[in-house]
């Protein structure tokens, strides 16, 4: 739990919270998200995705098609 804290109360893990909580509300669409590296890399890194950051495409086309349908 010590190395949770640390690592949330880093300077840049602080800096890129705060950009993207004040800029969230300008994401209109899943390519706005995937057009913003900043945006996106706290976005997937929130979900331990972090290292998927260069599959737009991917994360464009999950986000757009979602999982509503059963056979996802």
């Amino acid at each position: 739990m010590r190395q949770q804290e640390l690592f949330n109360s880093s300077f840049d893990i602080k800096r890129d919270i705060d950009y993207f909580q004040k800029n969230i509300g300008n994401i209109k669409s899943s390519q706005d998200l995937v057009s913003n590296r900043r945006m996106l890399r706290v976005a997937l890194g929130a979900f331990g995705l972090g290292d998927e950051i260069d599959k737009r495409a991917f994360i464009k086309k999950i986000l757009d098609e979602g999982v509503l349908d059963r056979d996802s």
